[in-house]
């Protein structure tokens, strides 16, 4: 005889007290679903179990419940019969259920008042070929999709590796508790739902934890989000309470004004004016910070990083998003809007970097975007779907593989931008209507490349590039001086200079300091940064030690490098020599048997001498001194 767990206990207490009768006097049918079943079997006990869960749903009648044991099942299974209970014996760990093929649900629910409950769902694929983030709209597929249903219990289930983890598709009334959604696409999806309780959910590792699209008046309590979070998409009368992302609070607010959010994990601001978001990390969820249909708001100083979004604003307008950081997200930031919406919001001293795409303008026109740093990305700054009226000014756009990329979007200007070291494309412009970029600094004096005369980054056709810039943009300036510029000593020796860095430019800025040399000596600086105010100086030292193994006379050119956080482009450099000394060359040894033979040969011409002298000419000498006498 079967055992019976604390999940079976609890299974069997429903059994009770939720079940409804198929009829007046008759009590509901309970079927078993084994691994070790047969689909010929009766259903009726586990001696006799069905092998399939569709089986004991074809079987089934409305009000019966049916317990499916310890395993794992591959099929899809569609539930057709309303107020049918289908519940794992054991719990989720213990019952899992796995797709045999791709865009098919595991569940998939297409009447009222059903409970599942106790399962792991896994492993469905939904497909589009064109954008893989609205595939919900051509096939609906998911670990559990609930299609045009009311009044369902989905509890205690496990969905991870879907995607789309649990799914509501025109589907209200229903209640989703004490699941585990992880790992999924969406993790939990609700398309054209309303009036449902989302309670008590764990919600991790989704790239959208919980996304509502044309959604109303639903309730989201006390749900845990790691790694993802909430998306709100035309949805509105939404109440979410007590729900946490990465251990801080989901800060969702609606139709407030006049307000400054201090911690959040996630902000969502639907319908609001005048809220303040600032000094927040807004890491690691799906959107940093969300702006559905919300005006005059100020996002400030905010780190939103390692998201799917960093923010997004959708039919905002007159808002500001000042000196935030938006890096590793797959879109930094994106601003959205339906045709005849207002715009006009403002993009300042952001630094946008490390994304697939820095900055998106979709459909959204006369904002301005000013003395933004847009860097590394695959496109920096993209325009499109009729983007009109927008402006680019001092705006740094470096190192991305194409700085500006313009499709279908008309009038837009940019002007006095840095646009430099750009792989493939400075400006790309396929939308046909002409990009007016004059007055930029494209990289070189000659001017841009591509479509342009110079040899800066390239130019697309339909870029009006003329009237370039012949040096960077901006207030900031650096010097570089070292002090010797030569000095030499013996190996093993420190040699020390000092490195003179001085701000010659109009703001106050930060230099990180860079050393090299060409022979791999290995010189070191006594800082690697310095912060220095509009038109003063400081030092740093320069240490460099001469190895001990080179040769006399060896030597290295050492060049610091100062560049400009502020624009970074902006650099300067300046070298110097170190050297080994040349060491006077010690006399041969010479070997003591040759110095034996020299003193020999000296003494024997000395004695031969004197014979010579005494014999015949100092007498001679004698005789002359005499007569003259």
């Amino acid at each position: 005889m079967r055992g019976i767990t604390t999940v079976g206990a609890v299974c069997f207490l429903l059994l009770v007290f939720l079940v409804p009768t198929t009829s007046a006097g008759s009590s509901p049918t309970i079927y078993y679903v084994s691994t070790s079943g047969s689909d010929a079997n009766d259903g009726l006990s586990w001696g006799g179990a069905f092998a399939t869960i569709q089986r004991a749903v074809n079987i089934a009648s409305p009000g019966d419940t049916i317990i499916v044991g310890d395993g794992t099942y591959v099929e899809n299974v569609t539930v057709n019969k309303e107020n049918l209970m289908i519940l794992s014996e054991n719990g989720a760990t213990k019952t899992v259920m796995q797709t045999p093929g791709p865009y098919k649900s595991v569940f998939e629910v297409t009447v009222n008042n059903v409970t599942i409950s106790g399962f792991t769902v896994k492993n469905t694929i939904e497909f589009h070929p064109e954008d893989p983030r609205i595939s919900y709209i051509r096939i609906p597929v998911a670990g559990i999709l609930l299609s045009q249903v009311n009044n369902c219990d989905i509890s205690n289930n496990i969905a991870e590796n879907n995607s789309n983890g649990i799914y509501l598709y025109l589907s209200s009334n229903n209640t989703l508790r004490n699941n585990i959604v992880k790992n999924n696409g969406n993790g939990i999806l609700l398309e054209r739902s309303d009036n449902s309780a989302l309670e008590n959910n764990t919600v991790e590792n989704n790239s959208i934890g919980i996304w509502l699209v044309y959604s109303n008046n639903n309730a989201l309590r006390n749900n845990i989000f790691v790694n993802d979070g909430l998306w709100v998409s035309e949805s509105y009368g939404n109440f979410v309470e007590n729900n946490t992302v990465n251990g801080k609070p989901l800060v969702y607010l609606e139709n407030e004004s006049d307000s400054m959010i201090a911690s959040a994990g996630q902000v969502v601001l639907v319908g609001c004016d005048n809220i303040t978001v600032k000094g927040l990390d807004l890491s690691n969820t799906s959107i940093g910070v969300e702006l559905l249909g919300t005006d005059d708001s100020e996002i400030i100083n905010n780190n939103v990083s390692s998201n799917l979004y960093g923010i997004y604003l959708y039919n905002s307008s007159n808002n500001t998003l000042k000196n935030n950081t938006a890096e590793n997200n797959q879109y930094g930031v994106w601003l959205y809007a339906w045709p005849g919406e207002l715009d006009n919001n403002t993009l300042e001293n952001n630094t946008v970097e490390n994304n697939d795409v820095g900055i998106c303008v979709h459909n959204s026109s006369n904002n301005t975007l000013k003395n933004n740093v847009v860097e590394n990305n695959m496109r920096g700054i993209y325009l499109l779907s009729g983007s009109s009226n927008n402006t680019f000014e001092n705006n740094n756009i470096l190192r991305n593989i194409n700085g500006i990329y313009l499709d279908f979007s008309f009038n837009n200007v940019a002007y006095f931008n840095n646009i430099v070291w750009n792989s493939e494309y400075g400006v790309f412009n396929e939308s046909g209507d002409a990009l007016h970029a004059e007055n930029n600094w494209w990289g070189d004096p000659s001017g841009p490349s591509g479509a342009g005369p110079g040899m800066g980054d390239a130019v697309s056709e339909y870029v009006y590039y003329e009237l370039w810039l012949d040096a960077p943009v901006g207030a900031y300036g650096v010097s570089v001086r070292i002090s010797p510029a030569s000095r030499s000593g013996k190996p093993g020796e420190t040699l020390t200079y000092t490195v003179t860095v001085s701000n010659t430019g109009a703001e106050n800025d930060t230099y990180s300091l860079e050393v090299v040399d060409n022979a791999g000596w290995g010189p070191m600086l006594s800082e690697n940064s310095l912060t220095i105010a509009a038109g003063a100086w400081d030092n740093v030292t320069l240490n460099l030690t001469i190895p001990d193994n080179v040769a006399s006379g060896d030597q290295t050119v050492v060049t610091v490098t100062a560049i400009s956080r502020g624009v970074p482009i902006v650099s300067d450099s300046a070298n110097c020599i170190a050297a080994a000394e040349v060491v006077g060359a010690p006399p041969p040894e010479i070997p003591w048997v040759y110095i034996g033979v020299a003193i020999i040969i000296l003494v024997t011409i000395s004695a031969a001498l004197v014979r010579w002298l005494w014999k015949g000419a100092m007498p001679k000498a004698v005789r002359l001194f005499q007569l003259r006498m």
